[in-house]
């Protein structure tokens, strides 16, 4: 059982941590582009509550 958690973690850090950082690429260029929409609407004279 340790050996196959053991492992399970090697796996993890060769293809996990790839991964992650992908989908953390994927997460900072949709923040990018909520921003870039708000940017637009504030210099469209849009007003937030």
């Amino acid at each position: 059982m340790d050996f196959f958690i053991r492992e399970e973690v090697d796996m993890a850090e060769k293809y996990g941590l790839s991964i992650v950082r992908v989908s953390y690429d994927a997460v900072n260029k949709r923040v990018a582009e909520m921003l870039a929409h708000l940017e637009a609407g504030f210099h469209g004279g849009v007003r937030l509550g």
